[in-house]
């Protein structure tokens, strides 16, 4: 069975669509028809809807799985719905504004398994309101992560939920805790900053740089896109 990648895309800024189309565009050249490829929208103008359509890419209105969860989708926890696509395949998640062009060879290593689960690596812990309770090994940036076929992503979030209820995902890497806390108790691997970098001007600790398989450009979509063409797109 094809594993399934899918992008998320809400209204961002027109650099976002632009590195949505670049993201797209590269992974079909490095993985050619490896994968079912999937653009979950949520928010989007008409004139953003036309543009997406344009990708040649199935899509999916994230707004049909809004109650799939008891917290309502907010900010960055878009990429949570839905849970899954095809539980039964291998499935990964990836930000509009990560962009690879090279094949990565974590991502290899995720396929051949099948109770791997990968992530790209962050400089710091950013969890929202779940930071106390992710272990100190668990240093991820959620721009890219893989499930493993049969993993119930919807149950394991509301078992969660239960565990450490709230008032909802009110903090914008909610998102990242969450994944963070589930994925340290599975078979876990980061995908290192040296493959896949992550930059973002608009702190002191993650620098203009790629890695050697593919970059994620944090805070592209708000605002921050001059930077990155300036400097950083110009190099891939």
């Amino acid at each position: 069975m094809k594993p399934t990648v899918r992008w998320t895309i809400g209204p961002v800024n027109h650099h976002g669509f632009d590195s949505l189309e670049l993201s797209i565009r590269n992974w079909k050249r490095i993985y050619k028809d490896e994968f079912n490829m999937v653009i979950c929208h949520n928010g989007l103008n008409n004139s953003q809807f036309e543009r997406v359509s344009r990708l040649n890419v199935e899509m999916i209105d994230q707004n049909k799985f809004k109650n799939s969860l008891p917290y309502l989708p907010k900010g960055p926890t878009w990429k949570l719905y839905p849970q899954r696509l095809n539980i039964k395949s291998h499935e990964i998640v990836i930000d509009n504004d990560l962009i690879l062009f090279k094949r990565s060879p974590t991502i290899d290593k995720f396929l051949e398994s099948d109770d791997l689960f990968i992530c790209t690596s962050a400089y710091r812990r950013f969890y929202g309101q779940y930071r106390n309770i992710v272990p100190e090994n668990m240093v991820i940036n959620s721009g890219l992560f893989g499930m493993p076929p049969n993993y119930d992503l919807q149950n394991k979030i509301k078992e969660f939920i239960v565990k450490f209820p709230s008032e909802g995902w009110v903090d914008h890497c909610d998102d990242e805790g969450v994944l963070a806390y589930l994925m340290s108790s599975c078979n876990f691997m980061h995908i290192p900053m040296h493959e896949i970098a992550v930059c973002n001007p608009n702190v002191d600790f993650a620098p203009y740089r790629i890695g050697n398989s593919g970059v994620h450009f944090v805070g592209l979509n708000q605002g921050f896109s001059n930077y990155y063409f300036n400097y950083i797109f110009g190099l891939i």
